[in-house]
Formats: C-alpha cells, structure tokens, sequence
C-alpha cells in the first residue's frame, strides 16, 4: 500500500498491515548499496528508511516496476518531497506555516479543554505518558461524580467506536513506583477499543535501565495534539492560586464577592463577542494566500436563542444519510473492535420511543460566525478552518439532561419522531439563531457534522460551578502530594490518603502545556505513530490485537474553528525530538531539541526566560555535555563586552522532586539532583557563574536572575510554608520564539539517546505593539502572552489571585517591557529578594544562601520561628509579600561536598542517571 508519506506492507493471504516504513530523509529504493547486500533478483525490489529494510517480491517484472514508478512518483510529490529533504536543527519535521496554537498555564484549564476535546473525539485517541494514572479527575471541583474521571472519559469514548492506542513508559520497578501495569490492566478492562503498551522491555543487554519514555501526548483525530509537561497522572492537576491545604467541603461564594468571568484558556466561558471578517490575499514565499481578518467587537447582549438541538438534529440526519463517513486509515483492527457505525447502529435499539422535550431548558448567549479559511504552506499542504459551529461565549450551563434528552440527540430518529423534533425545535428558537446555524454548517461540512454533535452536546450538558468555592475535595487521595516529604506508595488505591493532610501542606505544582491544529498535530501523531509501530515490532509483532497504525493524508487537513479559544494564535510550528534507536528503532541520534535551544539563545537579542524542573548543564565537563549552560554564558559575556542591555529569567524549583530530608544523616536522589544544579550554577570551575567572573563579568545579577516560587497558608491553625514546584520545561526568547514539551534541561532529555522527549518550537508571525528596553518592538502575540501570563502569575497580579500571594496594590507593575531597568532590577529582582528575606525571617526556610555547611543548616532548622511564636507579628510582615517569587539560592551548602558517597545507593550508579 502506498500513500502520500508513507509506504505499508499487508499480507496478502489477510491484508492485515504487516509493516509501515515512514518517508524519512533515509528513504530509499533500489539503492545501489540495497541492490548490492541483498542480491536482488528481476521481480524484486527493496525499499528501507531509517527503520527498517523491506524486499519484495512480484510476480512479474512489469509489476516489479509499476510498484517502483509508483514510490518513486510519491516521494516526487510535494507532500512526499518533503520528508526526504534535511529539516532545521535536524528534526525529522518540517516548518509548518500558518499553524494555529494555544498555551496552558497550569493544568487546571489544559484538562478542562482535553475533557471537551476528548468528548468531540470521531476516531481515534493517541496517549503517550511518563506515568499514566486512569483514575484522576480532569475537571475539578468533581461537581459532576465521576463523569470527567479519565477512564471514565475513554470508557464513553471507546463504547462510541472511538478507538484509543496509549505508550507508557515500563518503569524499573526496583527504583519506581509508578504501576504502569495497573494502569494497562485497568484501561484494557475497560473496552476492547482501548489498547495499550509499554516500554520498553529492560533485559540485560537492551541499553534502557537508565532511560525513560518522557513524552507527554494527547494527539485526537490526527488533527488536535497537546504537547508539553504535564503528565496524566497523580499530583498535577493545580491552578493559578497553588494552594497548600485541602480539607475537603463545598462552600458557596458570597454573591456581592462573586468574580464575573470573562475570557478562560479553554473558551467555555467568554465575555460575549461578535466577529466581523473581512477577506484580503496577501504573497507568502510566492503564493496567493487568503487570509481572514478578523475584528472583534464586544457585545452587551446575549444573542438570543435556544439551544442546539435543532442544528444537531440536522446534523445527526446528515450523518446518517451520507453514503459512509470516512474511518481512519488503521487496518489490521481486530474484529472485536466495534467501529464508529457499529457503536452508533448498536445504540438504536436502546432508544424509547418517547422523546421527552421538557428537559430543554436554558438558552444559547451568544454565536459567532465564521467563514472558511484556505490556507497554502510551503509545503502546498491545505489547510481549510471550517466554520463548522460557534464557541459558545456564556456561563456554564444547567446539569446534564435526562437520558431521553441526549437519545434526541445522539441517536437515529424515524421519520415521523424527526417531523415531530422540527416541529417543536422551530417552536423553541428564534428565526435569526437558526439563520447563525445554518450559515455554520454548509452542506459541503459533512464529514465534520459529527464534530458539531459533540461540541453541541459538550455545551448543553455543561454544570455551573461559578458559584462554588472549593470541593470535597480538589485533591483527593493519591492527588494530595509533598514529593519532599513523602514519594508515591501504593498508587494503585487512588483514593486513600498516603499524606495526612491535616498536618502536611501539599506541594503545589506549577506546569505549562500547549495544543496545536492541523498538519502540526499530524506531525505529532507521526512521532506516536512511529514509536507505536516500532513498540509492536519489537514486542507484539504478531499479535493481530494491536494494530499497526498508519498517518494520514496531509494534502487536505481541515480543522473546524470550533476547536479555537480566544487565546489560540497563529504561528509558525516545527515539532523537535530526542529520539534515538532504543526509542523508536531508528537508526540514527536526533537532538534537535538541543540544536534549538542552542541556537535561539546564540542568536538571542533581548532576553531569555526559562522554567525548567531542572538545571544540569555544566561547562567543558566531561561529566555533563548538553552545550545550554555555555551558550547562556557566551551570550551573556557578549553582552557585557558590548555594553548591551541583556537579561537572563531562570526559573527552577528550589529543591528537586524527590524524597528526602537535606539535613539527614542518610545520602538520597535529592542531594544528588541538587549536587548537579548547585555545580551547574555557581560551584566550581565548570558553573556558569565561575566562567562569568573569569570573563570579567563581576556583577553577574545584571544579567541572570536565579528565581523559584513559594507559598504560605494556614493548615488547621498553624501557618504552614511550601515551595512551589516548578515542573515546566519552556523557553521563551525575545517574545518572539517559544519552545514547550517535555524536555528537560539535563543530558537526559537533551542528548537524544537517552530519555526520549518531544517539543514544539513556536514562531510568531503576528505581532502587537510593545516596548524592549523603553523602546518601541513588534512583540510576537504568542510569546508576549505566555510570558506576560507567567510573570503576572507569579508576580501576584492575576484577577482572582489568592489572598495570599496578591501584590498590594499600592504596587505599580507593569511586566510589559521585561528588560528595562525599572522592571528587571526594580521589581523583579527586588520583589525576589523581598520575598526571600520575609521567608526567612517568618518561617526559617531552607534552602537559603545564609546556610553553607550542614552544621550551619543544623543550627538554623533550631532557630525559633516567628510563625510559631507570633502569628500576629507573622501575618504582618507576610502581608508584604507580592506573589510567589523568591530567590534561588546559589550558594546554599556551597562549602559542602554533596557528590553522592560510595555507601549510598546513588554512588553504585551511574552519574547519568542524575544527569
């Protein structure tokens, strides 16, 4: 079988997909080396990428060479080209023009747009995670019970026909407890269209004690992927507040205290807008582009109108009359996996013949209309964003409907309840709502009808929780986490405690994620597609149960706008990876993570922001080789030589994520990560800050700043204080280049033949109107947003903020122009090194620069307390604080060896394994 970027081999007795080999820049066919090493005869001929090699045979000649024209004539192609030709940074994909992304800020809004992507699923889920665990709620408060529970979720959607393949990562058992066959067992229990493997298999020989599968994906249709940081699984989940306590009970909001809500990352609740559109064709590299121009205006009033019943009627009755819906290209699906029609054919009969119309309540506020958009990339790939339905711009919605609301809505109808259904819809919704419908679905949308379904559905059943505050609880069981204090046991009891919260803060988690469209998100899939295949070969080869899965078609990639949030901008994406041949069975090293990074903060002009979980990149070592900790230095000397204005933002967390007491008389994985970051930083020859002062660069907080994050609360009377754990993995230059994924800044994740990674590199292409260093700058949208959104949240100044971390508002601050001197040294810095001083005083915190040695750390952790001694006097020098910033601290036990001793369990191991 040959496609436009693929090439697949079935057995002919059952035509069940026996091979896929991917168009790579090592495709080839009858090369002269292959002609050679196989001996080829007349009716065969080989073909190989940097997976596999794969000789076949015809029975004739002219068919021998009608297979070869065919290939051959494929790879000509411009969709088919493209893979064959070395990509930038060389990544194994290509620059996608005119893409369309989103960022997430903590988890809370990316699970909330993942739950309604996930229920707008036809096809196919994609899921690859670190760690996996089935049982976490994916919208929280759990007003609705289990419903938005994660296997619950897939379960819905696999009894749907939709068919879901997740990789997760086969721990070391010895050294994690993870559970991930626990985690196999209970989705695979769940339906036959849910399937899942894990790797990889750790035999003595294979190379993979020390490595991980660290991706975390959720790739929907091949036409929707999230990429980032945040894993599906335990202790994730948090907001922009990072609470500390979680005691459970469900309060309501005082009304005359109640926060209207305005635009949310994940679209559902938005102030009402309506779109005016205005079509112009602009040149790109040649080519006539048509572009839609965008003006949105604020509305004051709702639109009027009902519900969407009659826009899904009509669309359920498309679907149903259409002669098939095209399926995903997945052949060698076993026959008890129930396909879309079956699932949907199956439900018929569990219909009641009466429908009830009561439970129709509640009106639409508002619909926004779009037109089509016909975009050409570079690589003449089409990518059409139908106006395929509207973002619903209003408050959540009453609690879902009774069951005969939803058969009214999801299932077949006869002629006579379909007369019946029109004639009450018409009945129920004004003339010029309808006319908003049917301008969104024009008769050519079929095959996205279904997507309309489901968005329709999603916004009907939507439960208004605005007015609820807290939860019985957000964290329940196994959710409630300290990494410090206690790691994981038993994960596989989800919900009993294993912290008792009533006495330990949990440790907030702090994360960024992000969603891409179109033929970007194919990419995505592409990399699933390859390890899943790869996966097979080498452990399930010939277990027909698992499929081998095959990309589809980039020549006409149509994205429905209703997808879309507000904060979704278009931009230019590449996707970047650390995969090697343990990975994916491909037969070459790729880094291009670290080719990115490297040359984006080379070629950096203004400014550097990073989040990272770590920090482990040191300077000429032999130890450590990732190449990001000598080019911030360069880049920095250069700066300082030619007298620029130059700014370096790193944030990490302030102790690593592991168990462990500092002070303890027991060696643990803690000290080592910390060993590494404190060398990396500012201890010993090869640290950056080191190499700085020998360049003559003596006031190094010029141009780097070293932050983390901390809260406080009040746990049962008593005032508690916790970091804020910093897990992202982002980069941000000149709010104009973003990377997010889950590459982490350590030989791990960066050196490509180890832990296996993915990234987006995010351009902007759109710009707004900014200042850099008091001077006027086209600042790109995406960039700017997500740095802005991140400074602001932990500079206290988001709408909503928690009492606690709210900067006074006597505090003018304005995060718009990151590198002047007004804001790096005068807020920023001074607002961490404020903190930092209240911290210390108040609670004693460690790690601080004012402990050196461990005798020193002793003696402190002895000091009384303020926070023990006088609350009052406490909650008066802790009003000070403005948001969560803190410093870092650099020289915290720099006078000690903190290189893991020969007795530990972490001096019988390798280095790498911390690097």
């Amino acid at each position: 079988m040959v496609k436009d970027t693929y090439v697949a081999y079935m057995d002919p007795s059952n035509e069940q997909i026996r091979l896929v080999l991917l168009f790579d820049e090592q495709f080839e066919i009858n090369s002269h080396e292959l002609l050679i090493n196989t001996k080829q005869r007349p009716k065969e001929f080989v073909v190989s990428n940097l997976q596999h090699v794969l000789m076949l045979k015809c029975s004739t000649e002219e068919d021998t060479q009608d297979w070869v024209d065919t290939i051959k004539n494929c790879t000509e192609e411009r969709s088919g080209q493209i893979w064959l030709h070395k990509k930038r940074y060389g990544s194994s994909f290509p620059q996608r023009l005119n893409s369309y992304c989103q960022w997430f800020v903590d988890a809370k809004d990316c699970w909330e747009k993942v739950s309604s992507l996930i229920e707008m699923a036809r096809e196919e889920i994609f899921i690859a995670d670190w760690w996996l665990s089935p049982e976490i709620f994916l919208r929280r408060p759990m007003a609705e019970g289990n419903h938005w529970r994660l296997d619950y979720t897939l379960k819905r959607k696999a009894e749907k026909g939709v068919r879901i393949f997740v990789l997760v990562y086969k721990e070391m058992e010895m050294a994690l407890g993870l559970k991930s066959l626990y985690s196999k067992k209970l989705l695979q229990g769940l339906h036959p269209n849910i399937k899942v493997m894990r790797h990889p298999d750790h035999y003595l020989g294979s190379g993979t004690f020390f490595w991980a599968h660290h991706e975390k994906l959720l790739i929907i249709d091949q036409l929707i992927a999230f990429v980032g940081g945040i894993d599906f699984c335990y202790g994730r989940w948090d907001d922009s507040k990072h609470l500390l306590t979680d005691l459970g009970s469900v309060q309501f909001a005082d009304q005359s205290t109640k926060t209207k809500v305005s635009v949310s990352t994940t679209g559902d609740f938005q102030e009402i807008k309506l779109t005016e559109e205005h079509e112009t064709n602009v040149q790109d590299n040649g080519e006539n582009v048509k572009i839609l121009e965008k003006t949105i205006i604020d509305g004051n009033k709702p639109a009027q109108g009902g519900r969407f019943k009659d826009v899904m009627h009509r669309a359920v009755e498309r679907i149903r009359s259409s002669r098939s819906r095209e399926t995903t290209p997945i052949t060698n699906t076993p026959s008890q996996l129930s396909t879309p029609e079956e699932a949907f054919t199956s439900e018929i009969k569990h219909v009641t013949p009466s429908i009830r119309f009561n439970n129709f309540t509640g009106n639409l506020s508002a619909l926004e209309e779009h037109d089509s958009t016909s975009i050409t990339n570079e690589e003449n790939s089409t990518r059409n964003f139908e106006s395929n339905g509207t973002e619903k711009i209003d408050k959540a919605k009453e609690k879902r409907n009774s069951i005969g609301a939803i058969a009214l809505l999801a299932f077949p109808m006869e002629p006579k309840q379909r007369t019946l259904v029109r004639r009450v819809v018409s009945n129920l919704r004004p003339e010029k709502a309808r006319r908003r419908w049917r301008l969104a679905l024009q008769p050519s949308e079929e095959t996205h009808d279904e997507y309309i379904v489901n968005y329709c559905r999603l916004q009907d059943s939507k439960v208004d929780m605005s007015g609820l505050q807290g939860a019985g609880k957000l964290w329940p069981g196994k959710d409630y986490v300290n990494f410090v204090h206690k790691d994981f046991v038993d994960v596989d009891i989800a919900f009993s405690d294993f912290i008792n919260r009533y006495d330990k803060p949990r440790m907030p988690w702090h994360d960024i994620h992000s969603i891409v469209y179109g033929s970007a998100a194919r990419d995505v899939a592409r990399h699933f597609i390859q390890r899943w295949n790869a996966t097979k070969t080498e452990k399930l080869k010939d277990n027909n149960a698992y499929p081998y899965l095959v990309p589809k078609s980039y020549n006409s990639v149509r994205v429905p706008k209703i997808f879309f949030s507000p904060e979704t901008q278009r931009v230019e994406v590449q996707v970047l990876r650390s995969v090697s041949h343990w990975s994916t069975l491909i037969d070459k090293t790729e880094d291009s993570i670290q080719q990115a990074y490297v040359s984006l903060i080379a070629n950096s002009r203004h400014y550097i922001y990073i989040e990272n979980q770590f920090f482990v990149s040191l300077i000429n070592s032999p130890d450590v080789n990732n190449e990001i900790c000598r080019v911030i230095c360069d880049r920095i000397i250069r700066a300082h030589r030619e007298n620029e204005t130059f700014r370096v933002f790193i944030l990490i967390p302030l102790l690593p994520g592991f168990e462990g007491d500092i002070g303890a008389t027991s060696y643990s994985a803690l000290l080592a990560v910390l060993h590494w970051t404190m060398l990396s930083i500012a201890k010993g020859e090869h640290s950056m800050v080191e190499n700085l002062r020998l360049a003559g660069v003596d006031n190094v907080q010029k141009y780097i700043s070293f932050c983390s994050l901390r809260t406080w609360d009040l746990l049962c009377g008593k005032m508690v204080t916790e970091l804020v754990y910093i897990h992202s993995k982002l980069l941000i230059v000149d709010d104009l280049y973003t990377i997010i994924g889950s590459a982490n800044i350590n030989d791990r994740s960066q050196a490509g033949n180890r832990d296996s990674e993915v990234c987006l590199l995010i351009t902007d292409h759109e710009f707004i109107d900014t200042r850099m260093n008091y001077q006027p700058y086209k600042a790109g949208k995406f960039a700017f947003s997500l740095r802005k959104r991140l400074m602001m949240e932990h500079l206290g100044l988001l709408e909503g903020t928690y009492p606690r971390v709210k900067a006074p508002s006597t505090i003018q601050i304005n995060v718009e122009d990151p590198i002047s001197n007004t804001f790096y040294e005068d807020i920023w810095c001074r607002i961490a090194e404020s903190n930092t001083r209240i911290y210390e005083e108040v609670f004693k915190v460690f790690p601080t620069n004012l402990v050196e040695t461990f005798d020193e750390l002793l003696a402190w952790r002895a000091e009384n307390k303020l926070a023990d001694d006088d609350q009052d006097a406490a909650k008066e020098r802790l009003s000070k604080l403005v948001g969560f910033l803190v410093e870092f601290p650099v020289n915290f036990l720099r006078k000690e060896n903190l290189s893991p001793t020969f007795a530990s369990k972490e001096g019988l191991v390798s280095s790498s394994i911390f690097t």
